[in-house]
């Protein structure tokens, strides 16, 4: 790969891109049962292991102190500390750590003389709160671990035991079914352990299913707290983020999380798997996307079904309509949190059979949920489905039969398998679809939302920008267009400069376009991620010139203007 590719993959991934499509990690931590520490007040005692079996024992290192081997459980524990356990169980056990330090509510806490690092989520940004849960364990360099899995196995001896790892990201191997971590050495040896919940790959997509349940004829309830809101410039705001990825562990393309590990800081590996499922879990404790949208003043968000399983996995619509029916979708005002978006499974489409069960299976949200379902989510590049292939155009004989938009993914995308050419995700080919249901031709009226606003491909934007111009059932969705141009106009590689919201906004605003254009974050990706989004197209809007009215139509009154959701 050239420089530029490189620097195109980089920046399309982001920083720190974690939990960024189907996720990872069991669905909740509140029922993990964690083994003789359910009493917080009881006597613990680190799990230890030495020569002569007592605690105090241990290998002299060159410096004539005291080396003490933990245990290690895969996929429960190390030296005591176990997936699940509170604060103040860890604190009983081990003392006060020799260091504490965090991120967006992703606290680890370093004890030294065991070589251990804790992974706690939190209800504090940067320290670990009297709620804060074990999400992962690992060992520093320095470790001695005893027990069936002592340090300095070789790959050859784990792959015996347990086959080979479902997913690599060097130097780092993934026994998933286990829960474990394992970092090699030069010489494929275990050098480093983490410890997490296990999983077990599905990447397959199940057949689609229709709907399982009814809408209810209920009338708003109204709650004891207020709706969140976003505060800007001395301004008030409601937003909406439209665009916004859940998923779980097992539904993970290896290739997709391969490629996306390979992008992480190395110090975040071994626990990676740990706590990106949590931050795709509507209701993830602490940096779940409830969580993640209300501490950053977002009102309501919409969950979208995926079927891209070329690329990164999938979240079935009968996932999304679970999560949607959960009692906890609930504003503290009392209105709906969220709404959601299904999708449709294009493998094997071509077979009349399949065909016709998945338009009905997909068809079927509409009738029963349409109190939550507002529209459909297609990803072209990600399906490798072109624009304009006949084959697919029934999807949009759905969507009009029932009034619901199309949010499609437009521009570049960093994942293998996807199809990155302009015809999977330049907008421009869509045209004659874009008009053949424009609603005077004879196929019913269809909203297109763009998504991403063709980021990445110079060609790509403008089509985008162009056919918002002239076509009044085109919309621009303004999520991940922080990033530099890739490809030019003249379809050729460039060196990243710029980041591109600013020419984006500005001429959305030049060719009026404020009023057909849509807030999104293309989250959660990492706790915090809604926040910081939201407050660059904020301040990017402000300083070109964007009235008070036009931020507040862009952030959230466009969207209840295009889909038009049951609140």
């Amino acid at each position: 790969m050239n420089g530029t590719g490189i620097n195109r993959v980089c920046w399309l991934m982001g920083t720190l891109w974690v939990g960024c499509h189907p996720g990872v990690a069991p669905e909740s931590f509140e029922d993990v049962e964690v083994s003789g520490t359910a009493d917080p007040d009881s006597s613990l005692q680190p799990i230890v292991d030495s020569a002569s079996g007592e605690e105090d024992q241990g290998e002299v290192d060159e410096q004539g102190g005291q080396e003490t081997s933990v245990t290690l459980l895969p996929g429960e524990s190390i030296g005591g500390v176990a997936i699940g356990m509170t604060l103040e169980q860890v604190l009983n056990l081990l003392g006060e750590p020799d260091s504490q330090f965090g991120f967006q509510r992703l606290i680890n806490l370093r004890y030294n003389d065991l070589a251990l690092e804790i992974l706690f989520t939190s209800s504090e940004a940067n320290t670990a709160s009297e709620d804060a849960v074990v999400r992962a364990v690992s060992t520093l360099p320095g470790a001695s671990v005893s027990g069936e899995v002592p340090l300095g196995l070789s790959r050859m001896e784990l792959e015996e035991r347990w086959g080979a790892p479902g997913i690599e990201s060097e130097p780092v191997a993934y026994f998933e079914e286990e829960g474990l971590a394992v970092e090699f050495n030069s010489e494929d040896k275990a050098v480093r352990y983490g410890v997490w919940p296990p999983y077990s790959l599905t990447p397959e997509a199940p057949e689609m299913l229709p709907a399982l349940t009814q809408a209810r004829a209920t009338s708003p309830s109204e709650g004891e707290g207020n709706l969140p809101l976003y505060e800007h410039g001395g301004e008030t705001y409601l937003v909406v983020d439209m665009h916004l990825h859940v998923g779980k562990v097992e539904t993970q393309l290896a290739s997709g999380v391969a490629f996306f590990l390979s992008q992480l800081p190395a110090q975040s590996l071994l626990t990676f798997p740990s706590t990106s499922g949590v931050v795709v879990d509507p209701y993830g404790q602490h940096v779940g996307i409830q969580e993640h949208l209300r501490a950053a003043g977002v009102a309501h968000g919409v969950l979208l079904a995926t079927y891209t399983t070329k690329t990164t996995g999938y979240a079935e619509n009968r996932m999304i309509e679970g999560l949607l029916n959960d009692s906890r979708n609930v504003n503290p005002d009392g209105s709906r949190w969220a709404w959601g978006m299904a999708s449709i499974d294009f493998e094997n489409f071509e077979n009349p059979r399949i065909r016709k069960s998945r338009l009905a299976a997909l068809e079927s949200y509409f009738i029963q949920r349409p109190d939550l379902f507002v529209g459909i989510k297609l990803a072209h590049a990600h399906q490798a489905v072109g624009f304009d292939d006949p084959l697919y155009l029934e999807v949009y004989d759905v969507a009009a039969k029932f009034g619901v938009p199309v949010l499609l993914h437009t521009g570049l995308t960093p994942f293998p398998n996807a199809a990155n050419e302009p015809h999977f995700y330049d907008p421009a080919s869509l045209e004659a679809v874009i008009t053949a249901y424009d609603g005077s031709h004879g196929q019913g009226r269809v909203e297109f939302v763009l998504g991403h606003a063709g980021q990445g491909d110079m060609r790509a934007i403008e089509s985008s920008l162009h056919l918002a111009s002239t076509k009044d059932n085109v919309w621009l969705e303004l999520s991940a267009i922080n990033r530099p141009l890739f490809i030019d106009e003249n379809g050729q590689d460039v060196e990243p400069g710029d980041l591109m919201h600013t020419y984006v906004l500005q001429e959305i605003k030049e060719r009026e376009l404020v009023s057909k254009s849509l807030f999104a974050t293309d989250g959660p990706q990492y706790f915090g991620k809604v926040q910081s989004y939201v407050t660059l197209m904020a301040d990017t809007m402000a300083s070109l010139g964007y009235s008070t009215d036009e931020i507040q139509a862009v952030l959230a009154g466009n969207f209840f203007t295009c889909f038009e959701p049951t609140l």
